[in-house]
């Protein structure tokens, strides 16, 4: 999956004081706007509840809203509660998790998030 586009700029331009000049290439990184300050008051941080969450814009927008979003948000849906639905005492495992991320410009890794669990018993 792309977290962006890769463009030219056509002129001379400024935003936030950085000075972009004519012909500077340039990645829109449209994942990084459901991290927009202005929009999500806290947008790093995992807010299940969050209020606004439907303002996300990871499917796109507009004529450009992906067609599988609805069926990737089923799939979700189902794969997670299968999984729920098993396990039981899910915790992260701190000894062998790294959750800092791998430095890159095009993924957003976490270097390591192991897992613990206990099978469901179903009566």
């Amino acid at each position: 999956m792309a977290c962006g586009v890769w463009r030219v700029a056509k002129k001379n331009n400024e935003i936030h004081d950085v000075q972009i000049p004519k012909g500077s290439l340039l990645m829109l990184r449209y994942h990084a706007a459901n991290r927009d300050r202005a929009l999500f008051e806290h947008p790093n941080d995992l807010e299940i509840a969050r209020k606004n969450a439907s303002d996300h814009i990871a499917f796109g927008q507009g004529i450009h809203f992906c067609p599988g979003a609805m069926l990737a948000r089923k799939e979700m849906l189902i794969a997670f509660n299968a999984l729920l639905s098993r396990l039981d005492n899910i915790k992260i495992d701190p000894s062998q998790s790294d959750l800092a991320h791998w430095p890159n410009i095009v993924l957003r890794g976490l270097k390591g998030l192991h897992i613990t669990f206990e099978k469901r018993v179903q009566a």
